[in-house]
């Protein structure tokens, strides 16, 4: 079980989400492929949120504010923004993608942006709907 609230107060827990497919996106936004991959997760996100898959960016970072204030006005997301203590998860590189089925099992985890690891990302996406 789980209990996340997004930056802007919403709760995200494992109870407001059952029964939805979860994609969870580690990021920073000091990682230049995070941000490269911020428009192509953002079309994903508007393609699959009709199918109950819910994007939820667990942002390592420390400083709120300049998240809200700086950095999104410019790359702004279409899915949930969660900040997280990265000592909190095992993650050795930025961008991870953990992908989680409806039961909430991990089914996949995809490390690094790349065109390639997109297509992944969206073939395990269709393959748990």
């Amino acid at each position: 079980p789980f209990n996340y609230t997004d930056i802007y107060g919403n709760e995200l827990s494992s109870e407001s989400l059952r029964g939805k497919a979860i994609v969870l996106n580690f990021w920073s936004p000091s990682c230049a492929p995070c941000i490269k991959e911020i428009p192509e997760l953002n079309k994903l996100t508007e393609k699959y949120d009709a199918e109950n898959v819910k994007f939820i960016a667990l942002a390592v970072l420390t400083d709120r504010e300049m998240l809200i204030n700086q950095f999104l006005p410019q790359k702004p997301f279409l899915y949930d923004i969660v900040i997280v203590n990265a000592d909190d998860f095992v993650i050795s590189s930025y961008p991870t993608h953990v992908i989680i089925n409806q039961n909430h099992e991990v089914k996949e985890i995809i490390t690094g942006y790349s065109e390639e690891n997109i297509q992944k990302l969206e073939t395990v996406i269709h393959d748990i709907l």
